[in-house]
C-alpha cells in the first residue's frame, strides 16, 4: 500500500509540474521541409527599421535537386529589430527557415556606421545562431546586393565568403573575425577589426574581393586600414602566414622574398611610473623564392642586401600602422600585451590608460632574416 500511494503522489506531481504539458518540447519537423540559411546580410531599412536578407546557398553537386535548380534560397524582411525580421523570415518560403547553419554574417556600411551592436546582440542571445559566425563588411551600398548579386548557379556567397574565411590567414594584410572574437576585442577596449569584402565581375559572372581592413569602435565603423597599414599591424601581431615582398638590389636583381615567420616584441621605456615609450622589435624570417638572375654569383653579400630591404619595408609598414594607432586608438590592443608582459605595473598602465598611447614615442626596430633554397644535396643556406 505504501509504495501504491508513493507512486499515485508522483505521478499526481508529474502531471501538475508546470511545463510537463505536451508543448514543452520543440515542435518535430519533417527535415525536407526546413531551409538550412547559410549566410545573413543585415541592412538599414526605412524609418529606423532593419533589414536582413538570408540564402541558403548552393554546394557543388547539388544540381536541380538544391533549392530550385542549384540556385540559392533568397528570402528579405524587414522588422524593427533584427530578431522581429528574422522571425518572420522563418515562417517564409516553401518551409521552417532555420538559422543553426549560418556561418557568415555581412553587414552594411550605412548600417556599420551607426553601429551593429544590435545585430551582434541577436547573434548572442537567439539559440539557433553560433558565436564563430564569421563577420564581414560590404564596402559601400548594401549588404543584400552581395547575396544577390552572386546568386549564380555554381557558387553562391557562401561558397565565396567561406573561402575568403580560409584565405585570408594567408593574406599579408588580414585575418578572419568571428562574432566571439569581435565581442572579446570590443569588451576589451571598444576596438574590433573585420574584412572587407565587395561583389566583383567575372567571366562567368559576380564573385566576392576581399577589400582590407576595417576598424569599429564601440560597434561603429570608424576607418578602414590602407594596405601598408594592414600589412604593419598583421604584423606586429604575428599573423602572416603567406605574405611576400619584391626587393631591388643595387645591381639591378630583382628578388621575391615570402614569408616563412614573423614575430614581435614590445620593449616598453619608463621615467618612474609612466610609460614614455615603446619600441617594437619584428624580425621576419623569408625564403627567397625567385630572382631574375638565376645563375648570380656574390650569394651572402646579396642575402644581406635582401635582408637590409625588406628590413625597410618591414619598417615602413609597421611605422604606418602604429600612425593609425596614434590616430584613432588603441585598435592594436597594446594594452593587453602590455598588462600581460608587465603584470608589475597593472595599475601604472590601466591609470594612465588615457595619456600613455597618446604621449608615448613609439620607435621601430626591424630584422629580416633571408634562407636560400638550394638543391637538395647541399640543404639550405642562411645569410648570417
Amino acid at each position: 500500500m505504501r509504495r501504491a500511494g508513493v507512486a499515485f503522489l508522483t505521478a499526481l506531481l508529474m502531471v501538475t509540474l508546470t511545463g510537463c504539458g505536451g508543448n514543452f518540447l520543440p515542435r518535430s519537423q519533417d527535415i525536407a521541409n526546413v531551409e538550412l540559411l547559410r549566410t545573413m546580410a543585415v541592412d538599414s531599412g526605412e524609418r529606423g527599421r532593419v533589414r536582413v536578407t538570408v540564402s541558403a546557398g548552393t554546394g557543388p553537386g547539388d544540381g536541380e535537386e538544391a533549392n530550385g535548380g542549384g540556385k540559392p534560397l533568397l528570402l528579405s524582411r524587414e522588422g524593427g529589430t533584427v530578431a522581429a525580421a528574422c522571425q518572420t523570415i522563418r515562417q517564409s518560403g516553401s518551409g521552417t527557415a532555420f538559422f543553426g547553419h549560418v556561418t557568415e554574417c555581412v553587414v552594411s556600411e550605412p548600417l556599420a556606421r551607426k553601429g551593429i551592436g544590435q545585430t551582434l546582440d541577436y547573434i548572442q542571445r537567439d539559440f539557433e545562431m553560433r558565436m564563430d559566425t564569421l563577420l564581414f563588411l560590404a564596402e559601400g551600398g548594401r549588404a543584400e546586393e552581395l547575396l544577390k548579386k552572386t546568386a549564380g548557379t555554381e557558387r553562391a556567397a557562401t561558397d565565396q565568403l567561406q573561402e575568403i574565411g580560409r584565405e585570408l590567414p594567408l593574406e599579408a594584410a588580414a585575418w578572419p573575425c568571428t562574432v566571439r572574437e569581435f565581442l572579446i576585442d570590443l569588451y576589451d577596449n571598444g576596438f574590433s577589426m573585420v574584412p572587407v569584402v565587395a561583389p566583383r565581375r567575372e567571366p562567368g559572372g559576380t564573385g566576392v574581393e576581399f577589400k582590407g581592413m576595417a576598424i569599429f569602435r564601440d560597434g561603429k565603423l570608424i576607418d578602414r586600414l590602407d594596405p601598408a597599414a594592414g600589412q604593419g599591424a598583421s604584423l606586429l601581431q604575428g599573423r602572416p602566414q603567406a605574405a611576400s615582398a619584391d626587393v631591388t638590389l643595387k645591381s639591378g636583381v630583382r628578388a621575391n622574398l615570402k614569408y616563412t615567420g614573423a614575430r614581435c616584441r614590445w620593449r616598453p621605456r619608463w621615467k618612474g611610473d609612466r610609460l614614455t615609450g615603446l619600441t617594437a622589435r619584428v624580425q621576419v624570417e623569408a625564403d627567397l623564392t625567385e630572382r631574375n638572375d638565376a645563375f648570380g654569383r656574390g650569394e651572402e653579400r646579396e642575402l644581406r642586401e635582401m635582408e637590409k630591404l625588406l628590413a625597410r619595408h618591414v619598417e615602413a609598414q609597421v611605422r604606418s600602422a602604429l600612425a593609425a594607432e596614434k590616430t584613432w586608438g588603441d585598435y592594436l590592443h597594446l594594452e593587453r600585451r602590455l598588462l600581460c608582459q608587465c603584470p608589475a605595473r597593472v595599475g601604472s598602465i590601466r591609470g594612465d590608460r588615457n595619456n600613455w598611447l597618446e604621449k608615448a614615442a613609439f620607435q621601430v626596430e626591424a630584422r629580416a632574416v633571408v634562407r636560400q633554397s638550394r638543391d637538395i644535396a647541399r640543404g639550405t643556406r642562411r645569410s648570417r
